[in-house]
C-alpha cells in the first residue's frame, strides 16, 4: 500500500504543487514574519524623533551657559536617532500625524537649572519628551529607550562640570584653608587673651556674689524693719481714727456747751432782774413792817399794796427754781464738755499754751458757779416759801384784820430778813457769774474753734493715715518683690560666678584647640595641595561605573530571539495544512491492514514534516542570516517538533476530518497564550501558568532557545515532545486498526458519518 500511495501522489501533479507549497508554509511564515521584525533594534537610527529648542543662555558669575544649545549640537553628531530640529508648532503637527515618533522639548530654563548646582537649593533640570503610541507603539518603547539613553549622557555631562567646577573649588579650598592656618594661630593667641579675660571675670562675678549675699542680708533687714513700719502706721490708724472721733465729740459739746451759754445769760439776766426785784420787794416789806405798828388804818391800806407786791415778788421768784434748773443743766453740760474737751486734748496730744489757759479759766468759772447755783438752789425753797407765807398772811391780814398783824408781821420780819440775806447773797453769786460769763463765752467760742481745728487736723490724719493703709499692699508686694529680687539676684551672681568658671575653662580648651586647628589645618590644606583635580578625575566623576556585560547565552538580534516561538508555530501550521490538503482518510490498493494503511499514509506525512523543517532552516539561513550556536540541536529539535505536531495532526484528522484539523487551530491558540513565546511566564496572564506545562509549544520553545542560543541540555525536553510522539502514534494505529476491521465487515464508520454530514 506504501508503494501505490507514492505512485498515486507522484502522478498527481497538483497535488505534488499542494504538497511543495505545503511544505513552504513554515518556512514562509518564518521567513517572511521573522524577516519583517528580525533586527529592529539595530535599525533605531532611522526613527525619525523631532528636537525644539526653546532653551536661554543664562549667566552666573561671568560665565555664560547654553545647555540647550550644547544638547543640540550633540545629537547632531549623535546617530542613535534620526533626529529633525524645528518649531514646537511643526513638531506637533509631525507627531500628530506619524511624522516623527516622538518629540522632545529643550525648555526654556534649561540652562538656568543647570547653573543651579552650586546654589544652596539646585534645582533638577527637565527634559521633556512626548510620544504618539498611537501611531506605532513598538516605536514610541524604542524611541523612549534612545531618551533613558540620551538622559544619561545628559547627567553624565552636567556631572562632568559640576565636578569641573568642584575641583576648581577645591584648590581654592586648599588656599583658603593655608589662611585659614594663619587664622588659626591669630585665633589662639585670640583664645589666650580671652583665658586671661574669663579669669578676671570669674574673680570680679566672685566678688559679686559675695556682696549679693550682703545684699540679700540688707533687704530681709529692711523687710523687717517695713513690717514693723507698717504695724506701727496700722496702729497710728486705729488711733487717729478714735482720735477723730473724741475731736468730732468735742467739737459737737463745744457746739452745745456754746448753745447752752445763750440761754445761761438769758436766764442770768433774769436772775439778776428777779434779785433786784426782791432786793426792792424785801425793801418795801421792811418799810412796809417798821409802819405796821403805827396803826391798823395804815395796815389796810398798805396791806393791799404789800399783797400786790406780794404777789409780784411770787411771780418773779417762781421762775427761780426753773431758771436755777436751766442755769444748773448748762453747768452741768459745760463740765461735761470741759471734761470731754480735756480728755481729747490728752488722746490727741494737741499742744498749746492759750487753749490750756483758756481751759483752766472756764474750769474755774465753773466752780464758781456751781457754788452759786448750789446756795441758790439751798436758799430758793426757803425764799419760795416766804414769799407764799407773806402772801398767805397777807391776806389772813386782809381778811381777819390788824388782830394777827403782829403775829404775822413779826413771821414777815423773819422771813424778810432771810429773804434779805438770801438776796443779798444771790446777788452776789449773781453778780460774780455775770462778771465770768464774757470770759466764759469768749473761751467756749474760741474752744468751740480749736475743736474745729482739731477736728480738721484729726481728719487730715486719719486721711494720711489711709493712705498709708491703701498703698500698704503695694509697698509689701514692693517689698516681697525686692526680695526675692535680691535672691535671685544671688543665684544668678553664683550661676554667673560658675559660668565665668565654665567660660575660663572653656577659654583654655579654646586655646587648645586653636593650636590643634592650627595644625590639623596646615596638614588639610598640604593634603589638598597633594590631591590630583584634573581633568581625568573630572571625567571619572561624571562617570564612575563602566558597566561590563558578560552573556550566558548569545542571541545576536530579535529575529533569533523570536525564532523559537515562530518556528514552532510555522510547523504546527504547517501540520494543520497538511493534515487539510493531503486525503489521509484514504487508502490506494487492496486494504491489507491498518498498520499497512497508517504506514502508506505515514511515509508521506512524516516525509512532508521533514522536509518543511529542513526547508525552514535552510531558508532562515539563507535570507535572513539565520545561524544558531548549536546547528545540530537545532536540526534535531525542529525534526522531533515536526514529527510529534504531525503525529498529532494525524490521529485528530484520521479521527474526525475537519472537526479534528478545526480543534488543532484552537489548540494553537491556546499553545500560542501558554507557551511564553514572547514575554516571560512571570509578566503574562494569570491563566498561563495552568497551560504552560502542558501544552508542546512550551517545550519546543524551550529547546529551539536552547540549541539556537547554546543553552542547557534539551534532552528534558525532547522527552516529552517523544512522549507526545508515541503516544498519538499509537492512537493513531488504533484508529487505522478499528477503521480497517469495519470496513471488512461492511460496517460503516464515523468517517462515513462526517462525509455524509461534510464534516470530512
Amino acid at each position: 500500500m506504501k508503494r501505490q500511495e507514492w505512485k498515486r501522489l507522484l502522478h498527481n501533479p497538483l497535488l505534488l504543487v499542494v504538497m511543495v507549497a505545503i511544505i513552504a508554509i513554515p518556512t514562509i511564515y518564518t521567513t517572511l514574519f521573522l524577516g519583517s521584525m528580525w533586527d529592529p533594534y539595530g535599525n533605531v537610527e532611522h526613527l525619525p524623533v523631532a528636537v525644539v529648542n526653546l532653551d536661554q543662555p543664562v549667566t552666573v558669575e561671568g560665565e555664560t551657559y547654553h545647555i540647550g544649545q550644547s544638547l543640540v549640537d550633540n545629537l547632531k553628531e549623535d546617530a542613535s536617532l534620526d533626529f529633525h530640529f524645528m518649531g514646537q508648532e511643526e513638531a506637533q503637527e509631525g507627531l500628530a500625524d506619524g511624522t516623527y515618533y516622538m518629540v522632545i522639548t529643550i525648555p526654556e530654563d534649561f540652562s538656568q537649572r543647570a547653573a543651579s548646582i552650586t546654589e544652596a537649593h539646585p534645582q533638577t533640570m527637565e527634559l521633556k519628551y512626548e510620544t504618539n503610541p498611537g501611531t506605532n507603539y513598538i516605536a514610541s518603547k524604542l524611541s523612549e529607550s534612545a531618551m533613558k539613553e540620551m538622559e544619561l549622557g545628559v547627567r553624565e555631562e552636567v556631572t562632568r562640570t559640576y565636578a569641573t567646577t568642584m575641583l576648581e573649588q577645591i584648590g581654592v579650598v586648599g588656599d583658603g584653608m593655608t589662611q585659614a592656618t594663619d587664622g588659626s594661630g591669630e585665633l589662639k593667641d585670640g583664645a589666650n587673651t580671652l583665658t586671661q579675660g574669663a579669669q578676671s571675670l570669674t574673680d570680679y562675678l566672685g566678688q559679686l556674689a559675695g556682696s549679693s549675699l550682703t545684699f540679700v542680708d540688707g533687704s530681709q533687714r529692711l523687710s523687717q524693719g517695713l513690717g514693723e513700719y507698717l504695724a506701727g502706721v496700722t496702729q497710728v490708724a486705729e488711733g487717729s481714727g478714735a482720735l477723730n472721733d473724741g475731736a468730732k465729740q468735742l467739737e459737737d459739746g463745744l457746739g452745745q456747751l456754746q448753745q447752752a451759754t445763750q440761754p445761761l445769760t438769758q436766764g442770768v439776766e433774769q436772775l439778776q432782774a428777779g434779785a433786784q426785784n426782791l432786793a426792792q420787794g424785801a425793801g418795801q416789806a421792811a418799810s412796809s413792817s417798821g409802819t405796821l405798828s403805827q396803826g391798823a388804818a395804815q395796815v389796810d391800806e398798805s396791806l393791799g399794796a404789800l399783797l400786790a407786791g406780794l404777789q409780784t415778788l411770787q411771780s418773779q421768784t417762781a421762775d427761780l427754781p426753773q431758771n436755777a434748773q436751766a442755769l444748773a443743766q448748762g453747768a452741768k453740760q459745760l463740765e461735761q464738755g470741759l471734761q470731754g474737751l480735756s480728755l481729747a486734748i490728752q488722746s490727741g496730744q494737741v499742744s498749746g499754751e492759750q487753749l490750756q489757759a483758756l481751759v483752766g479759766q472756764l474750769q474755774q468759772g465753773a466752780d464758781q458757779l456751781s457754788q452759786g447755783l448750789g446756795q441758790l438752789n439751798q436758799q430758793a425753797p426757803a425764799l419760795t416759801q416766804g414769799i407764799a407765807q407773806a402772801a398767805q398772811g397777807a391776806g389772813q391780814l386782809k381778811d381777819q384784820g390788824t388782830t394777827p398783824l403782829r403775829s404775822g408781821a413779826a413771821q414777815l420780819q423773819q422771813g424778810l430778813d432771810t429773804l434779805a440775806q438770801g438776796s443779798e447773797t444771790l446777788s452776789q453769786g449773781v453778780t460774780q457769774m455775770q462778771g465770768q460769763l464774757p470770759a466764759l463765752t469768749q473761751g467756749v467760742d474760741k474752744l468751740y474753734q480749736g475743736a474745729a481745728q482739731l477736728h480738721q487736723g484729726t481728719q487730715s490724719l486719719v486721711d494720711g493715715a489711709g493712705q498709708l493703709m491703701d498703698n500698704k499692699a503695694q509697698l509689701t508686694e514692693g517689698m516681697d518683690a525686692l526680695t526675692q529680687g535680691s535672691v535671685q539676684i544671688q543665684d544668678a551672681a553664683g550661676q554667673l560666678h560658675q559660668g565665668a568658671q565654665t567660660l575660663t575653662d572653656g577659654a583654655k580648651a579654646l586655646e587648645d584647640g586653636a593650636a590643634t586647628l592650627q595644625d590639623k589645618l596646615a596638614e588639610g590644606a598640604q593634603e589638598i595641595a597633594d590631591t590630583n583635580t584634573g581633568d581625568e578625575v573630572a571625567d571619572m566623576m561624571a562617570a564612575p561605573v563602566d558597566t561590563q556585560e558578560s552573556q550566558l547565552t548569545q542571541v545576536p538580534n530579535n529575529g533569533h530571539g523570536m525564532a523559537p516561538y515562530m518556528m514552532s508555530v510555522a510547523l504546527w501550521v504547517g501540520c494543520i495544512a497538511f493534515s487539510l490538503m493531503y486525503p489521509l482518510t484514504q487508502y490506494s490498493g487492496e486494504l491489507k491492514s491498518g498498520f499497512a494503511w497508517w504506514r502508506s499514509k505515514a511515509s508521506v506525512l512524516y516525509t512532508v514534516a521533514i522536509a518543511e523543517a529542513l526547508v525552514m532552516l535552510g531558508s532562515l539561513h539563507l535570507f535572513n542570516g539565520f545561524q544558531p550556536v548549536d546547528w545540530g540541536r537545532t536540526v534535531l529539535v525542529a525534526l522531533v517538533a515536526a514529527l510529534t505536531f504531525m503525529s498529532v495532526m494525524y490521529f485528530f484528522t484520521c479521527l474526525m476530518g475537519k472537526v479534528g484539523s478545526f480543534l488543532m487551530l484552537i489548540f494553537m491558540v491556546l499553545q500560542l497564550a501558554g507557551s511564553v513565546g514572547t514575554y516571560p511566564l512571570e509578566l503574562s496572564g494569570s491563566f498561563v501558568p495552568a497551560l504552560n506545562g502542558w501544552v508542546p509549544f512550551t517545550y519546543t520553545v524551550r529547546a529551539f532557545r536552547s540549541a539556537i542560543a547554546g543553552g542547557q541540555d534539551i534532552t528534558g525536553c525532547l522527552v516529552y515532545l517523544g512522549v507526545w510522539f508515541v503516544v498519538f502514534t499509537a492512537l493513531t494505529l488504533v484508529v487505522f486498526h478499528v477503521r480497517t476491521r469495519r470496513i471488512r465487515r461492511g460496517q460503516p464508520t464515523l468517517m462515513v458519518w462526517l462525509e455524509e454530514h461534510s464534516l470530512a
